[in-house]
């Protein structure tokens, strides 16, 4: 099986049968019968069938130091198939610290990874001027008290 995340989405009363969920991120979403006690798992049905027809990009975790010497975390997609070297980048944001990306399937950077691009996300994100003076947030749920910290403010 290709590298991926499994989650239980649902139990027997007597948790000796499992619907679990095989989640890729260049693939459909696989979903399963666990029997526990056999421990044997039974493929129930894939999401979006006509993916499994397509070669899809590989969503890959990334993180390097920023300026502050703190660490900033985000996924690299790059275009299958291609020598990662001078590939123009589509850097994808997000809302904020309170907010991040997942890992897996993403329609839309899959659509910009197969146009010959590489495409990165939940990486920093600079404030438009209308919603005050510009400042880098950091997008790490479960790494802010590092950030308060890093930048001398209050905990919650």
């Amino acid at each position: 099986m290709p590298d991926g995340d499994f989650t239980v989405d649902s139990r027997s009363r007597s948790d000796a049968r499992w619907i679990v969920t095989y989640t890729v991120s260049d693939g459909p979403i696989a979903y399963y019968l666990y029997e526990r006690p056999a421990r044997q798992a039974t493929l129930l049905f894939v999401r979006r069938p006509k993916l499994t027809e397509y070669r899809l990009a590989r969503m890959e975790p990334v993180e390097f130091p920023a300026r502050d010497g703190l660490r900033l975390y985000g996924y690299l997609t790059l275009p299958p198939g291609r020598e990662p070297r001078n590939l123009p980048l589509v850097l994808l944001v997000h809302g904020g610290p309170w907010a991040r990306d997942v890992w897996g399937y993403d329609r839309d950077v899959q659509w910009l990874a197969h146009r010959v691009r590489g495409a990165a996300g939940e990486l920093p994100r600079v404030h438009r001027v209308r919603e005050g003076l510009p400042q880098r947030r950091r997008p790490r749920v479960g790494r802010q008290d590092a950030d308060r910290r890093a930048r001398r403010l209050p905990s919650r």
